[in-house]
């Protein structure tokens, strides 16, 4: 399975670059020519409020039988699974008020509803945003997949973080401050919701479908690793893209792969519904 995402290997290489690398974080020795980046602040192993150390009830005593009830409670909390969470952005849509995915948009959900059906996995859920065109992707992707649970989600709707980007951009439409207020909360209460490590009860390795939209599969990427949110421009989000993010069962969170198109054909690749022209895939 791992060589299906290899072509992607590069990509999320960059991508990690750029987060930690952007310039508001990069500083140049103009003697010597060389670029000093900021130690990272180490891993939150308690980022989801799930490791054993919080969930267990502290000692009360030094007493042989109080710390006997906290070994067996460490080792009933322990979680043992890993959970997968395979984020897809919709594919390409009408410029119109309908919103709905045009001709390569569909062609692109069925590719990727084709593609992940081909891995094999045991798909637990398949949960889409309620616009319309998250909608119609995570539908068509779910036609490949029997007995499979389904529904829509008002959080993972597109919105932008409330930290607003850096460097700065030139966008036709920039979101005020409060907007960007009130999606912050609600992308933090999607990502809160959705990625956390496996609950103690979970016997097996978990694998979950999100359908959602660049700026939610953006932050959702940088949140898990820990990386300066400001950075989500720096992301380019194609069209139907499948990034695969794992939760291990000690909170540490691997980014797989991002953005993967390799199952498109090269026409059917795009960004924001125009072909990707001279890029190199």
């Amino acid at each position: 399975m791992a060589s299906r995402f290899a072509r992607v290997t590069v990509s999320v290489a960059t991508t990690v670059g750029i987060c930690l690398g952007y310039n508001s974080l990069m500083k140049i020795d103009l003697q010597s020519n060389e670029y000093h980046f900021p130690l990272r602040s180490p891993w939150d192993y308690n980022w989801d409020r799930r490791s054993v150390e919080s969930s267990v009830k502290p000692m009360r005593s030094n007493s042989l039988r109080e710390k006997e009830r906290y070994e067996r409670d460490v080792i009933e909390y322990q979680p043992r699974a890993v959970r997968n969470i395979f984020l897809v952005r919709h594919g390409s849509y009408l410029q119109n008020t309908t919103k709905l995915l045009d001709s390569n948009g569909v062609a692109q959900a069925e590719l990727a509803g084709k593609h992940l059906s081909s891995l094999n996995l045991p798909i637990n859920s398949i949960v889409w945003s309620t616009k319309p065109r998250a909608t119609q992707t995570g539908q068509i992707i779910s036609k490949y997949f029997k007995n499979v649970s389904t529904r829509g989600c008002m959080l993972l709707e597109e919105g932008h973080p409330e930290t607003p980007p850096e460097p700065k951009t030139e966008e036709e439409w920039e979101p005020s401050p409060s907007s960007r207020f009130i999606d912050g909360a609600r992308l933090e209460a999607a990502f809160r919701k959705y990625f956390h490590r496996a609950e103690p009860s979970q016997t097996e390795d978990s694998w979950d479908i999100l359908c959602c939209h660049g700026n939610i599969i953006r932050y959702f990427v940088l949140r898990s690793l820990q990386l300066p949110i400001d950075a989500h421009l720096n992301i380019e989000a194609y069209n139907a893209g499948i990034t695969w993010i794992k939760i291990h069962h000690d909170g540490i969170v691997t980014l797989e792969s991002f953005g993967d198109t390799g199952f498109l054909p090269y026409h059917l690749i795009t960004l924001y519904g125009r072909h990707c022209e001279g890029h190199q895939l």
